[in-house]
Formats: C-alpha cells, structure tokens, sequence
C-alpha cells in the first residue's frame, strides 16, 4: 500500500496547496531538489496524498513555472525558501 501511494501521480492542485503553505518568495534564493522533495513528502505523508517519485515531483514544479537551475552540488529551484516548519 504504501509503494501504491508513492507510485500514484502528483497532483498539480495538491502541488499548489503545498507551495502556498511550505514555501515563501525569496528571489535569489536556491533550494535543492532534494531538499524541495523531503518538505512534499512529509506535507503529503501528514495530508494522506499520493507523494510520487522525486523525478515526478521535479517534472511537476516545472509546470508551475518554477525556474531551475544547476549549481556544482545540485540541482534546484530559484526564487523560493522552504518555511521553517516545513523542512521535513
């Protein structure tokens, strides 16, 4: 049951719901993927909402609009903070 929650599609609705409530603008601001990925999974976990795979959740903040980038130790997003009580 639980492999069948994290194979199951991100939602693009929950994905919004998640940024709204995890994330704040900050311009110049880079977060990892990685780091991005572990905040989802445990919002998703504590709402019951399928999690995906990292590959599925880096695809779908794409479709938001989120601005990628490549540093030499990962690969991440521009433009946003992860808020503190929703680290992970």
């Amino acid at each position: 049951m639980v492999e069948q929650m994290n194979r199951k599609n991100i939602e693009i609705g929950d994905l919004k719901l998640w940024m709204e409530e995890c994330l704040e603008p900050s311009p110049r601001n880079f977060e990892p993927y990685a780091q991005l990925f572990r905040s989802w999974f445990w919002w998703a976990f504590d709402a019951g909402k399928p999690r995906g795979l990292r590959k599925d959740f880096v695809k779908a903040l794409e479709t938001t609009g989120f601005e990628t980038k490549r540093k030499s130790f990962a690969r991440g997003a521009v433009g946003y903070r992860i808020r503190a009580g929703c680290r992970g």
